[in-house]
C-alpha cells in the first residue's frame, strides 16, 4: 500500500468510528432516557433524588459527545452565539424543577413521569 492509500484508509476508518460513536451516543442518550427514567422509578427515590441523577447523568453523557462533535465540525458557532441569550433562562429553569421538586408529593411525580412516558412511547410508536 502507498502511503496515501493508508492515509486515506485511516481517515476512513477514524470516520467511521467518529460516526458509529455519535450515533451510538446520541442514540443511547435518547433511549436511556427513558431507560434511566424507569430504573429511578423503580429505586422509589425521592423527585429531587430522581431530578438530582438524571441531570448529573446526562450532563456527563452529553460533554463526552462534544469532542466528537468538535471534530466532525458540526457545531454551527454562528447559531451557538445567536441563541446564547437562552442561557439567562437557565436560573428559571432551575428554581421552577426546584420548587417543583419540594412541592410535588412522590405519588404524583410518579404519575406523571409514567404518562410521560406513556406518552413519548406511543409518539415513538406512531412517528
Amino acid at each position: 500500500m502507498t502511503g496515501n492509500t493508508t492515509l486515506l484508509l485511516v481517515t476512513a476508518l477514524v470516520a467511521f468510528l467518529i460516526g458509529m460513536s455519535k450515533g451510538g451516543l446520541g442514540g443511547a442518550a435518547g433511549a436511556l432516557a427513558r431507560a434511566v427514567s424507569i430504573y429511578l422509578l423503580m429505586q422509589n427515590v425521592t423527585p429531587a433524588v430522581f431530578i438530582a441523577t438524571s441531570a448529573l447523568f446526562f450532563l456527563i453523557l452529553n460533554w463526552i459527545k462534544v469532542p466528537f462533535y468538535i471534530y466532525a465540525d458540526l457545531f454551527d458557532f454562528e447559531q451557538l452565539r445567536q441563541i446564547a441569550w437562552l442561557v439567562l433562562l437557565v436560573p428559571l429553569g432551575v428554581w421552577t424543577g426546584r420548587w417543583l421538586a419540594f412541592k410535588v408529593n412522590r405519588e404524583t411525580f410518579e404519575n406523571i413521569i409514567v404518562g410521560l412516558l406513556l406518552i413519548n412511547g406511543l409518539m415513538l410508536i406512531i412517528l
